[in-house]
């Protein structure tokens, strides 16, 4: 079954958390309706914070396919943003078949490589992209190429325009925090200049991506001889850490990623650096979260949990998501996550957060709802 996809309205926000240059140019493609395809939870989450600066209507399809589907409906988008490695359908073969689409040929298509090689943008090019970035995405160039690829009547700036300059800079009076491993006045900047949406997708990632079972996962693919499997998943987690500044992490993915495409026999010494690196981000950047939490009595970190009747309207808010097929349930999931303590509710929510890696919404709903009405009787 075909997920609807996540539509994400942006909200400006006039508090000074990005400063854009050239603001009255800015103005004539607010509200322009962006497709996003990307399939990794965390760069959503980071390009989301980033576009909804500009008021962006922004819709998640998930991988090639729900963007076609999206769009053979009769979707009606500005501007496409594409990343290339993905399941299902990735995005080289995604953007020639909308090129195929007649009424699609003129779609302007911004493909995001974690590439930053020679040839990518040639090879992007060629499968019908207009223009290449790379990932981590710049904000200043992310938002530049949207102003000259976005059409007339949302700016009336010609192909041959100069592209303004766009900065993106944390509130004035921001004390950025210093992690080992990580840069995080370039993380930060990536998500609009906000350290709160930052912390958020840092919590996320460290609960996303470092699951025993990835580097299982990993390791597994490489003793099988599935190096193309290996070096998906590598690639993934090299564009997530790059996107939170883990520079350290993203290092040791592309080593790794680099080799098995060249000398796929030697793998071993590469795979235990990188895990090494996975450990001790993970431990820097739970460490510095623990700071972020109020202190129970007992002196332990403990996140402030939601009232009954705002867990309730959240979890039903929930289930309205899964029952939807809307892939913004992620995010919900994942706030929650971070909001209840351990216990029943908790278990289900992971559980939940598993079925939607798998785009099982149906399976989804099944876990929540029994948990749902045991907690709107006061059970859980």
């Amino acid at each position: 079954m075909v997920m609807q996809a996540a539509k994400v309205k942006g909200k400006l926000r006039p508090t000074g958390s990005v400063e854009i240059q050239n603001n009255q140019k800015f103005e004539q493609i607010m509200g322009a309706k962006i497709l996003l395809v990307e399939d990794n939870v965390i760069n959503q989450e980071v390009a989301v914070g980033l576009l909804e600066q500009l008021q962006f209507d922004i819709t998640i399809a998930n991988h090639g396919q729900e963007a076609l589907d999206l769009l053979e409906e009769g979707a009606v988008f500005d501007c496409v943003l594409m990343d290339m490695q993905m399941p299902i359908l990735d995005g080289y073969q995604t953007s020639r078949r909308i090129r195929e689409i007649g009424k699609y040929d003129k779609l302007p298509i911004i493909s995001m490589t974690a590439h930053a090689m020679a040839g990518d943008k040639e090879k992007c090019l060629e499968a019908g992209a207009n223009d290449h970035c790379t990932k981590p995405i710049d904000p200043d160039d992310l938002f530049s190429r949207l102003l000259h690829w976005i059409p007339v009547q949302h700016n009336q700036l010609t192909e041959g325009s100069t592209k303004p300059e766009v900065e993106v800079v944390p509130p004035v009076g921001t004390e950025l925090p210093s992690i080992e491993g990580f840069d995080v006045s370039l993380a930060v900047r990536r998500v609009g200049g906000k350290l709160a949406v930052w912390e958020r997708v840092l919590e996320n990632f460290c609960q996303l991506e470092f699951q025993e079972s990835s580097l299982l996962k990993i390791e597994r693919a490489l003793k099988d001889g599935l190096f193309e499997d290996a070096a998906a998943a590598l690639h993934s987690l090299k564009g997530a850490s790059g996107n939170v500044g883990a520079f350290q992490l993203a290092s040791a993915c592309l080593e790794l990623e680099t080799l098995v495409q060249t000398d796929s026999q030697n793998w071993q010494v590469p795979f235990d650096a990188l895990k090494e690196a996975v450990q001790q981000t993970l431990m820097v950047a739970k460490g510095y979260l623990e700071t972020l939490a109020p202190l129970a009595g007992n002196g332990e970190p403990q996140e402030a949990q939601p009232d009954t009747e705002e867990l309730n309207r959240r979890l039903k808010g929930l289930l309205n998501q899964l029952a939807d097929f809307d892939s913004t349930a992620k995010f919900s999931v994942s706030e929650l996550l971070l909001k209840v303590g351990e216990g029943e509710l908790k278990e289900a929510l992971t559980e939940v957060h598993q079925a939607l890696m798998a785009y099982d919404f149906e399976g989804a709903v099944k876990i929540l709802s029994p948990v749902f009405d045991k907690n709107n009787t006061g059970g859980v």
